[in-house]
Parts: structure tokens; sequence; C-alpha cells
């Protein structure tokens, strides 16, 4: 069986959220930014930034439109198509909380 490993990183604690799903797409990303965004601290931070590569599931103008409508605090950024860093097939998104 094949399965999606789906990964959030907290880039200023080092907080790890993992879900494995049976496969990948939007209702799992979807699932996995409803994990983060509803426990502390990201569910009262003024904004939560979320830094994505163009993958199908969270790629184009729907996904920022989908999420940042579902999460006031939310704002999403995508990584330019031929962004290149290192583990980059281990995550599926950053995510980092602004101070103050």
């Amino acid at each position: 069986m094949l399965c999606a490993d789906e990964k959030s990183r907290d880039v200023h604690q080092a907080n790890l959220c993992d879900r494995v799903e049976a496969k990948t797409g939007r209702e799992p990303f979807d699932r996995l930014v409803a994990d983060v965004m509803s426990v502390e601290p990201y569910a009262a931070e003024r904004t939560v930034f979320w830094i994505v590569d163009k993958d199908p599931s969270h790629a184009g103008q729907a996904s920022i439109d989908r999420l940042e409508g579902a999460y006031a605090n939310l704002r999403l950024i995508h990584l330019p198509i031929h962004a290149s860093w290192p583990g980059r097939e281990d995550v599926a998104a950053l995510v980092a909380v602004r101070p103050g």
C-alpha cells in the first residue's frame, strides 16, 4: 500500500505535525492544515505563514482563496516553480508564526 506522508514544520519552535494518508491531494492537505491551525499557538497567532511548493494539492490562487478564507490568520506563500531546498521531498509545508 502506498501512503502519503503529509508534514508541516514550525520553523521557530521545531514542532512537527505529521499525518499518514492513503493518498495525496487537496483533502489530505486541508486536513493537515486544519490539524495545525486548530491548536495553540497557531490558532491564536495574528499571522501564520504556510510556505508551500507547487504541488497540485495546494497550488494556485484557488488554494490561497480556499485556505485564507477558512483561516483569517493564515497566509499561503508559494515557492517559485524551480525552487530547490534541502529535504523538499519530505516537507509539504513550513509554518512560520509572525512574532508579536
